[in-house]
This record gives C-alpha cells, sequence and structure tokens, in this order.
C-alpha cells in the first residue's frame, strides 16, 4: 500500500526544508506549485483553457503564459480567481495521483499551499508545517526580498493557521532550529 504524506502550511513557514529533510528520510516528493508550472506550459491543455476563459491577453508573444496580466486578472476578481483554480487544480490533482499511481513508490510526501477537498482524499497523514508570524516575515523578507507590506498581502490571501490546524493530523513547530523540526519530523516517521 502507497502511503501519502500531505504537507501544508503558509508561505514562509519552512514547507520547503520539511521536504528535503523528507527526501533524505527516503520520501519521495511532489510540490504541487512544480508540478502547475508543469502542467502550464506553453501549448499544453491547461494553458488552452485559461486562454479560453481570459483570452489571448494572458499570453507573451512565445505562448508563455504573461505572468503580470495573469496576476492581475486573479488577484483583482474573486470570480476570476475561482475559474481559474477551477482549471488548474483539478490538473494539478489528476498530475499528482497519476504519478504516484504510475511510480511504484511507497512513501510519498505531497507539499500544497493550498489544501481542498483532493488533497485530504490523497493524503493518509497531512502534516501542517507551522512558524510564528515573526519567523514567516523575517525569511521572507530575507530570502525573497519581500517587504513587510507585500509578505502581509501574500499571507493575508491564504487559509489561516486555524484553517491549516483543522485538516492537520499533525503540527510540525518549525520557528526554531532545523535540528528541532527534523527531531519532530523523525519522531512521527
Amino acid at each position: 500500500m502507497t502511503y501519502v504524506l500531505g504537507i501544508t502550511g503558509g508561505v514562509g513557514t519552512g514547507k520547503s526544508e520539511v521536504m528535503r529533510i523528507l527526501e533524505r528520510e527516503g520520501f519521495k516528493t511532489l510540490r504541487t506549485d512544480d508540478i502547475a508550472r508543469e502542467i502550464m506550459a506553453p501549448g499544453s491543455e491547461v494553458i488552452k483553457k485559461l486562454v479560453s476563459a481570459f483570452g489571448e491577453k494572458i499570453l507573451m508573444p512565445s505562448g508563455e503564459l504573461n505572468k503580470s496580466v495573469y496576476a492581475e486578472l486573479i488577484y483583482s476578481d474573486s470570480d476570476n480567481m475561482r475559474l481559474s483554480n477551477g482549471i488548474i487544480h483539478p490538473a494539478v490533482w489528476d498530475k499528482v495521483e497519476d504519478t504516484i499511481k504510475k511510480d511504484g513508490e511507497k512513501r510519498w510526501a505531497v507539499e500544497t499551499a493550498v489544501p481542498d477537498e483532493r488533497f485530504k482524499r490523497i493524503c493518509t497523514d497531512i502534516w501542517y508545517i507551522h512558524a510564528p508570524l515573526k519567523v514567516r516575515l523575517n525569511r521572507l523578507m530575507r530570502d525573497r526580498g519581500y517587504t513587510e507590506e507585500q509578505c502581509f498581502d501574500i499571507i493575508g490571501k491564504q487559509h489561516g493557521e486555524k484553517e491549516f490546524g483543522l485538516i492537520a493530523d499533525f503540527i510540525i513547530e518549525n520557528g526554531g532550529s532545523i535540528t528541532a523540526t527534523e527531531k519532530q519530523i523523525r519522531e512521527l516517521i
């Protein structure tokens, strides 16, 4: 039987570091952001559906998604966001499930910042990666060069701690040392 560990949490909580630890512990990993980029390649079915929904204006001459135009469309209108999510999310989860089924590996970790019902169905267990707001802000400003305003804008658009906590089987506290995080992970494994 295949075991699928879901990893979720907000931006700056350290999900990527947790995924690296799980890789060292023998888990095969999938990151939904990477899959989304893959399925949105020029000419893909997802791109065709997005163009059908939003028009050619979302593409650059190369056929790639014009991220700034697309972002303006979806972040300025909640209906556009829902429409976009309705196209992209099912395709991402189809790819996740297909990859897991075809590969035959027995231990997977799947990371997403946008947990939905399908994520919950796919996963055997879900870990919520938590870090205090101050730690998240510091990481995002240091590692990604975001301003504090940008950090709050992004964090405000994601699930809150309560929503993440409600779907989690376990919470990993990731606001301290990497050694402390590794210890929690190894105990849960």
